[in-house]
């Protein structure tokens, strides 16, 4: 009888410690998922700083990369201000790429600690002169409607005016 009792016992200890087991290797597996997560959060953060440069004047922002290029365009319009046109202005890589306002952060391949700038946007001249074209007083000249093949990102703002007044 005494060595009926000692075998329950331990059956009762080994279903516990199986139970225990499956804690430990579900534990472990939670924590494994953890790291892996923390290491993508540390590759890829959901929110991270970049530098916008204006005028030689580098400001920082904190940036989430599921958030517009737009919202981030807004902050260092507002941030630089006051700025003459700020509705001409674009971001762009160092490479002269100008970020898509309607892209997100990420879409747009910005990067944790990328600088960026803040200057004359080709589209966004073209736009401009084709809107204020159609609206033009009586009796004055309206400003040439150039398409954006004409304007060139790698021109100067000085380049720019000048090939849209014509």
């Amino acid at each position: 009888m005494n060595d009926e009792n000692n075998l329950e016992a331990a059956e009762a200890e080994l279903v516990e410690a199986e139970h225990e087991l499956e804690k430990a290797q579900r534990d472990i597996e939670k924590a494994e998922s953890d790291i892996k997560n923390a290491i993508e959060e540390e590759k890829h953060p959901h929110q991270f700083e970049v530098t916008v440069l204006y005028n030689g004047v580098p400001k920082k922002f904190e940036v989430r990369r599921e958030e517009l290029v737009q919202r981030l365009l807004e902050q260092a319009r507002h941030a630089f201000g006051p700025i003459n046109n700020p509705h001409l202005l674009g971001l762009f890589t160092k490479d002269g790429v100008e970020l898509k306002d309607d892209q997100s952060i990420e879409a747009s391949g910005v990067k944790p600690h990328d600088v960026l700038l803040l200057r004359t946007s080709a589209a966004a001249v073209a736009e401009d002169a084709n809107v204020r074209s159609f609206g033009s007083a009586p009796g004055t000249r309206p400003i040439q409607s150039v398409g954006l093949s004409t304007l060139s990102t790698r021109r100067t703002p000085a380049a720019l005016c000048s090939t849209i007044a014509g």
